[in-house]
């Protein structure tokens, strides 16, 4: 059984970088403050701080904050023992609590997850997310074929926001949008080459992706509205040992990962979880970018295209 022990330990001596770390988010820092993982920003704005005998974050951004189990549970849209098994493991063992009863303070963490989306549509309206899309150098006809525009509610604020929908295999959603990132659910998500979204091959070959505006990416590149294969996007490295079942079905995997520590860490247990699949690295590609969304917009601007525009993206 998980003992408070066992929690108090978990929350002092996991720290919150370390929490980042295993998350896959940027761990870069300015002394205590952190760029927040919640969205994308050029100034760090979450504070980290030791105190109690636990590690603490506090997102300026949001007035949202407490100690690593619930950056897990942001994070990954996950409840209470889940988080604590993710945790475990990021501190080097292994529990499996799937019959564990959590202590005392299972009633506060088992309560329901922070972001509920409440509405869906499969044409973009919003022009503030029209032009955020635009901004990441996708078409709005791509972006239609695999998200949707989404209304949710924060429940840990009770206000109500759009966002840019994927959805993923576990029935959730990762959401994108100007400043934010998050999830309801955290799991992979899997294309098929007619680009539909199934656990079940269609090719004995698979590109695998860390997120899904990498994918869109890769397909706004290569001119294309479904993929040559198979497509497994992560969502986040976290679900590489999720993703193993569905790559070792394939004798081919394509590693379209971020030019970075944790890309190379991912690509390195994708190798050693699947050892009869032919994985290989095509990271070279855009080897003096992070990733391919960041080489696509600087191979837009070096041909002197212009970005999907707000204005010529407008429906009719």
């Amino acid at each position: 059984m998980i003992s408070q022990e066992d929690i108090d330990r978990l929350k002092s001596s996991v720290s919150i970088e370390k929490t980042l770390a295993a998350l896959g988010c940027n761990t870069a820092h300015r002394g205590y403050m952190y760029y927040s993982p919640f969205r994308d920003e050029s100034t760090p704005s979450m504070s980290v701080a030791y105190k109690n005998g636990a590690w603490q974050w506090f997102d300026h951004g949001t007035g949202q904050g407490g100690s690593n189990i619930e950056l897990v549970r942001q994070l990954k849209g996950c409840g209470f023992r889940e988080a604590i098994a993710f945790l475990w493991e990021a501190d080097g063992k292994y529990i499996d609590i799937k019959d564990e009863q959590p202590v005392h303070e299972t009633k506060h963490h088992e309560k329901e997850r922070s972001l509920e989306v409440t509405k869906t549509s499969g044409r973009f309206q919003n022009l503030r997310l029209i032009d955020y899309i635009a901004s990441r150098g996708i078409s709005l006809e791509l972006a239609e074929r695999y998200c949707k525009e989404i209304t949710y509610t924060n429940h840990n604020n009770g206000k109500t926001f759009t966002g840019v929908g994927f959805p993923n295999n576990s029935g959730g959603w990762v959401i994108r949008s100007e400043g934010f990132k998050g999830t309801t659910q955290s799991a992979l998500t899997t294309i098929n080459s007619q680009g539909m979204h199934t656990t079940e091959p269609s090719s004995d070959r698979v590109m695998v992706f860390e997120g899904y505006f990498n994918f869109l990416s890769w397909m706004e590149l290569n001119k294309q509205l479904t993929p040559p294969c198979d497509v497994c996007v992560l969502n986040s490295t976290t679900n590489v040992k999720h993703a193993t079942d569905y790559i070792s079905k394939h004798e081919w995997a394509e590693a379209y990962l971020d030019n970075d520590q944790t890309g190379r860490e991912c690509l390195q247990k994708i190798k050693e979880l699947n050892p009869n699949t032919h994985v290989w690295d095509f990271s070279s590609g855009y080897a003096h970018h992070n990733d391919m969304n960041e080489y696509l917009l600087d191979k837009q601007k070096s041909l002197g295209e212009e970005p999907p525009s707000l204005t010529n993206q407008q429906k009719l």
